[in-house]
């Protein structure tokens, strides 16, 4: 029994592996067949290709927008002039003088009473001492101004930065 199923397995598989083979062949030339049938028509697309212009380089998906204009900045603030803590002869002739601006801004006194306990020299002191104090008290104003301004500017700045930033 076991020779004859062993003599039938052997004549079955062989039967079998005919058949498969057969059938195998016929798909394998099917597939060569249409691998032919690609090559060939890649063949004609890449000399259509050949002949075309090539295309152009594309550095950029999208196209750089122009450069915006620049921003014109407006005037700086002109500072009011410094007084110059120099001597009168090498100073700027532009700069005004504290003792003309005193004098000018000063209002017109009587001259006072002379009384006749005081002596001259010391009319002289007390005149030159009011003077004096006329001119601390206008350019401490004058500071006051300044410092003013100063302020504004350092505060202009500050908001300038903080637009910026």
């Amino acid at each position: 029994m076991k020779e004859q199923n062993a003599a039938g397995a052997a004549r079955f598989s062989e039967w079998v592996t005919r058949k498969i083979t057969a059938e195998h062949r016929a798909v394998v030339k099917e597939t060569q067949r249409k691998r032919e049938l690609i090559v060939a028509e890649k063949a004609k697309s890449r000399k259509k290709l050949a002949k075309q212009k090539p295309a152009p380089a594309i550095r950029h998906h999208r196209p750089r927008p122009e450069p915006a204009a620049k921003k014109v900045a407006p005037p700086r603030a002109k500072t009011p002039p410094r007084f110059a803590l120099v001597p009168q002869e090498s100073a700027p002739t532009s700069v005004p003088k504290p003792t003309e601006g005193a004098a000018a801004a000063a209002p017109v006194t009587p001259a006072p009473r002379v009384d006749p306990r005081i002596s001259r020299s010391s009319l002289a002191e007390a005149e030159i001492s009011k003077r004096l104090k006329d001119q601390v008290i206008e350019l401490q104003d004058m500071n006051r101004s300044l410092l003013d301004i100063a302020q504004r500017a350092m505060s202009m700045a500050a908001k300038n930065a903080q637009t910026i930033g």
